[in-house]
């Protein structure tokens, strides 16, 4: 395969790359990693989890492949950096998958046996790349960017697809904090105890071949809000509650018919300026609206009964009849949504 890799705005392969790219990679290693800085005094709080997988190659070295978030567009970035070591410090958790061909007696630590076929690193960087693996949109849940544990889960389907690792998973028994990886993905990790809180995985959007990451704002979110029709605005309007309770959007746009064009300028204005308080709706709904055709089954299954308004938006913005203004107004119905509390029960 090419070992050509362009970064861009989802890609950045860091420099060295080169020194690890044609090596052998004999296990996958997923890891959590605690992202608290001060774990130790803020015992109030609790671990933020992240999660990334290595390609481990022996002599100590690996390979890590990070689906990071950007804070300001939500966007997904791969990044992929060389190491001289095998667990970040910062791991809690972690389990182990054989790549295909990983002798029984492998040593991460220790020099690779040079007998046997197997795949490289850079085979497992362009598999990626090929089927777009790392063109991902983080979503915003509850005032978090999340999406790191799906990634994790479909990159991992997609390599046992490929034939590139066995099925059978390595508990890593004797390494500190080996967990299986069913059980891995489960939850929320904390440092001071040794069950995760069950959280269900929030999906992330893989961005369909061709599609372009939204770079839209909120001048865009105003312009596709002018041709929507009257009932998508409302819709929209009843999920920024609670972020705006005094504005009045839904009392306001009820009674349309009797404002001059200016007063509907404002209100609008209004309306798009709430929805995209940060930088990141108007993208996110435009990027969700660009996928509709493409079906949203597992976020759907995620939403049902966490959050009913962003389900309901999906499925109308997903609708024959849907039109373009109306499908981008229920898109940022269901991001506003997702970004706020859950449904109380």
């Amino acid at each position: 395969m090419s070992s050509t890799h362009p970064n861009d705005q989802h890609l950045r392969v860091e420099a060295g790359f080169t020194r690890y790219s044609s090596r052998r990679v004999y296990r996958i290693r997923v890891e959590v990693h605690n992202m608290r800085h001060d774990e130790n005094t803020e015992r109030d709080e609790k671990s933020e989890n992240h999660v990334t997988f290595a390609l481990l190659i022996g002599n100590g070295q690996s390979v890590r492949f990070d689906m990071t978030p950007n804070p300001r567009t939500r966007l997904g970035r791969l990044v992929v950096r060389g190491r001289a070591e095998t667990v970040s410090r910062r791991t809690i958790r972690l389990t182990d998958i054989n790549a295909l061909g990983c002798p029984n007696n492998f040593d991460p630590d220790r020099p690779p046996p040079q007998q046997g076929q197997g795949y490289t690193v850079n085979d497992f960087l362009q598999y990626i790349l090929r089927f777009g693996l790392h063109r991902y949109r983080f979503m915003y849940i509850d005032s978090q960017p999340l999406g790191c544990r799906y990634w994790i889960t479909k990159i991992m389907a997609a390599f046992l697809r490929a034939g590139c690792m066995r099925d059978d998973v390595d508990f890593s028994r004797g390494l500190e904090g080996a967990t299986p990886l069913h059980v891995l993905l489960a939850g929320q990790w904390d440092t001071r105890v040794d069950t995760p809180q069950i959280v269900p995985i929030a999906p992330g959007l893989f961005l369909p071949a061709g599609q372009q990451a939204s770079l839209a704002d909120r001048n865009e979110a105003y312009r596709m809000l002018e041709s929507a029709t009257l009932p998508a605005l409302l819709r929209l309007a009843n999920v920024l509650e609670f972020r705006s309770e005094e504005a009045g959007f839904e009392r306001r746009l009820q009674q349309w018919q009797s404002h001059n064009a200016q007063r509907r300028i404002q209100l609008l204005q209004e309306l798009a300026r709430t929805a995209t308080l940060e930088d990141f709706e108007a993208m996110a709904a435009q990027d969700l609206a660009g996928a509709h055709r493409m079906g949203f089954t597992e976020l759907e299954q995620f939403l049902r009964g966490r959050y009913m308004r962003a389900l309901s938006a999906i499925q109308l913005a997903s609708s024959q009849q849907a039109h373009a203004g109306d499908i981008f107004v229920y898109m940022l119905t269901a991001v506003c949504d997702m970004a706020g509390p859950e449904d109380e029960s």
